[in-house]
Order: C-alpha cells, then structure tokens, then sequence
C-alpha cells in the first residue's frame, strides 16, 4: 500500500440484500477482525452508511474524532480515508476504503485514481458474477436439452423453431436417419414439394401475424405417398416479448387418420341405412331425405359455415323424417284429406324423430336439430312453437330444403308443383317463417349457380 501512499485498505461485499458476504484487507492485518465482525453484524460505521446512499467518493478527515463506533479509528489518527460504493451497471457489489496521508484528502488526481481503481474492482466483480451466470445458464440449457431430449426418445414427435423469415433454426426429430444439416438454415420451400411448402407457410405467416398459436391438420407428400399431421405453432418471442420467429411440434396422424376414414365411412353408411328404413314406411317420399340433405348441405356451404356445422346439416337431413317410423304407413301413404287427428300424429314425427336419437352419442346436435326442423321463424311451426334465436340455423336450413324439396316433388295426394313454386313460397315468407339469409342462399342456388336435385 505505501508505495501509492496509501497506509491500508479494505474491501467488504454485500448481496442484493445488503448484507454481508466476505471481507478483504491489507495493511491491518488481526486489527481488521474487529471490523469484520462489525460488519457481519450489520452496525456499519459511518462511512458505510453513507456510501450506499451515493455513487461518489466520501472524504473523512481526522476520522478518528469523527467516526465513533469504527473500530479502526484509532489507526487512522492524523489521517484521512477515501470511501466509495463498488457499482457497475447500477448494481452495487460492495463496500471501498483506503486510508490515506491528509495531504490526499482534496487533491482531485488522487480522487480519480481511487475511483478509477474502485470502477476496475467493481469491473472485475461484474464480470466474474456474469461468467458465473453464463455458465450456469448454458449448464443448465444443457440439462434441460437433455432432459428434453430423453423425455421425446420414444416420441413420433418433430419439434422445431425458425425464425422470423421462417428458416429453420432448430430441429429435434427422434428418426435416426434424419440429418438436421439438411434442414437448418432453410425456409420449406427449399427442402418440401411446392403445394406442401405454401400449405405450411401460410400457416406460420398467421401465426407470426397475430401473434396467437394455432393448431391444424395438414397434408405432407413424401415420395409420392400422403401422410397426415397434426400441426401445433407456436409464437417465440425473447425475454422482453419481442417476437423472434416461431416453434412447432408436429406428430404422424396418418394411421388415426385411416381409422377415422373408416370409422367415417362407417358412420355414413349406418345413416343411410337410417335414412332407407325410413323410406321402406313412405316409399311415396323415396330420396326425399337425401335430396333434402344435398340442398341443405349446399345452402350450408353458401353461407360460409364450419366444416363441423356443415357435415352436422347432411347427417341431421339425411334422417330428419326418421320419427316417421313410428307413424302407421296407411296415413304416410293415404292419396286423400287427412283427418285432424291423422294430420296430428304426422306432426309429431318430429319429437318421435327426437326421441329415438337423443341417446345416440352423434359428434352434432342431430336430435335437437330434427326436432325443430318443423319450427318457423314467427312461431308458428311445431312442436313447440318456437321463434326467431330460438331456432338452430341448422334446423332453419334443414326446413327451407325440406320445403323445396316436398313442393317440388311427386306426393301421393298431389302431384308436383315444381322448382319454381317451391322457390315463390320462400321468397313470399322470407323474414315471416322463413330465415331471410337461408332464403336468399337457397333461392341463389337455383337461380344463379344451376343448383338440381340428383
């Protein structure tokens, strides 16, 4: 220390708390003990209290008479004491004192030499803590990586992020024959076929756009054979929520995908079968829940529907007369006047149509949507009566194309009144029993776009 003129100095560091962590000195040797055990205790000295209060220097002189609870007054008689805070980054690290000839105690050049070496300490303290931390971090991805990796070992599961200009960044896929270098650094248009690579493309440019994740099925083609996959994107951002690019994990549906064809496939030709038994009681009305179904389906599609909603419509109309089953087959088919109480037990085809499917575990609302098929906008429909929002609009599709297709077709107490008075009556009672935006699809179906029944 002499030979800078400083007669002995010391160093405390604090956490971010404050509090004691360890001490350093040079000069007072045993002497510091009392000092330390001070400061572990919390009763700073003078000094320290006010030094972490302020970012420059503190200048004791005579500190002897000044600094009363300090138990290394008594060496600093006939001297003075320079004391900062160790900061870098507006982090305080600790705790500076020197004690030094009088003469020092103003002269600015030595004021910049112990703020200069006090900025190298706390310089040199910053920069040990971010290493420390550095390394922790990249120890602890390290772990995390591997976890992550053991955990999808035996997963289908393809996991990967790009970045804003969707090339690929990142890439875990659990196929031992998969080289990531054949991907990295690439957008999809560079590495899947055309139609695949726009698919998948127009999916992440939304996902960037809004900011909001999305999960899809999409269609892949490798090596000409199609494969299915379920698609969850994510949006990436950084530690301030900055937008980075994305991450996606996909998995191989293709197998589920059979299945459910299968299952679908199924399913359908169960209706149908629903639909023919119905057809074996009134062979008078033959394809008449069929052709109701293709024009719901395509009022459906005109309005812009769900493809959930929509496949709901064509299986509700394929058996929306199924109550019918229950109705003896001699009033179906009488060619005459039906008597109020015939006229009646037609009418209740629809809750009987209810009732038979509401305990079938259908993926849409088919029961409630074959018991209002009958219902009318301005409430006078059955069986309830119901108006307006009371209706489903998949009921109100269902009962315009049942409309349509009864009107213009062949019954055994009528003949067929044809398309075009079929189309009079909706147009006449859109807005009173009738949805005006189902009129109007329906009638546009006819009129503009060639719509005929098959």
């Amino acid at each position: 220390m002499e030979p800078n003129g400083y007669h002995n100095a010391w160093i405390v560091l604090l956490d971010e708390d404050k509090k004691y962590l360890t001490s350093a000195e040079a000069g007072y040797g045993p002497a510091f003990d009392p000092m330390r055990t001070q400061l572990k205790n919390g009763d700073w000295p003078r000094c320290v209290r006010e030094v972490l209060q302020r970012k420059e220097i503190l200048i004791t002189d005579n500190p002897k008479s000044t600094c009363y609870n300090c138990p290394l007054s008594h060496y600093l008689q006939n001297r003075s004491a320079y004391t900062i805070s160790l900061r870098q980054n507006n982090i305080l690290y600790g705790i500076f004192s020197a004690c030094i000839p009088e003469s020092f105690a103003e002269d600015k050049e030595e004021q910049a030499l112990f703020k200069e070496t006090a900025e190298d300490i706390a310089l040199s303290l910053y920069s040990v803590k971010t290493e420390k931390a550095r390394r922790q971090a990249v120890e602890s991805l390290r772990k995390s990586d591997e976890r992550f990796r053991v955990a999808l070992k035996n997963s289908p599961i393809i996991v990967w992020s790009q970045d804003k200009e969707l090339r690929y960044n990142w890439i875990y896929n659990p196929n031992p024959a998969f080289n990531p270098e054949e991907v990295l650094g690439k957008k999809d248009e560079e590495i899947l076929p055309a139609d695949d690579a726009r698919a998948l493309t127009e999916i992440k440019q939304k996902v960037l756009k809004s900011g909001k994740g999305s999960r899809e099925e999409v269609r892949m083609t490798v090596k000409g054979t199609p494969f299915f996959y379920q698609l969850v994107t994510e949006p990436l951002r950084d530690a301030q929520g900055n937008l980075t690019g994305i991450t996606c994990a996909s998995v191989d549906i293709t197998e589920f995908r059979g299945i459910q064809q299968k299952l679908e496939k199924s399913f359908d030709t169960t209706i149908e079968t629903m639909s023919k038994i119905v057809e074996t009681r009134d062979p008078y009305t033959s394809g008449h829940q069929s052709r109701v179904s293709q024009l719901a389906t395509r009022i459906a599609l005109e309005l812009n529907l769900s493809r959930e909603k929509i496949k709901g419509i064509r299986i509700a109309a394929l058996i929306h007369d199924i109550g019918k089953i229950a109705i003896p087959s001699e009033i179906l088919t009488n060619p005459g006047k039906l008597t109020d109480i015939e006229f009646s037990l037609i009418k209740s085809h629809s809750q009987k149509g209810y009732d038979i499917v509401k305990g079938i575990n259908f993926p849409y609302q088919i029961a409630p949507i074959i018991l209002q098929h009958h219902e009318r906008n301005d409430g006078s429909g059955y069986p309830k009566g119901l108006k307006g929002d009371e209706i489903l609009l998949e009921a109100k599709i269902i009962g315009v194309a049942d409309v349509v297709e009864a009107m213009s077709s062949h019954r055994p107490y009528r003949e067929a009144l044809g398309i075009d008075v079929a189309l009079e009556e909706i147009s006449k009672n859109k807005g009173i029993l009738y949805e005006p935006e189902v009129a109007d699809a329906c009638i546009k179906l006819f009129k503009e776009k060639g719509f005929k029944f098959e």
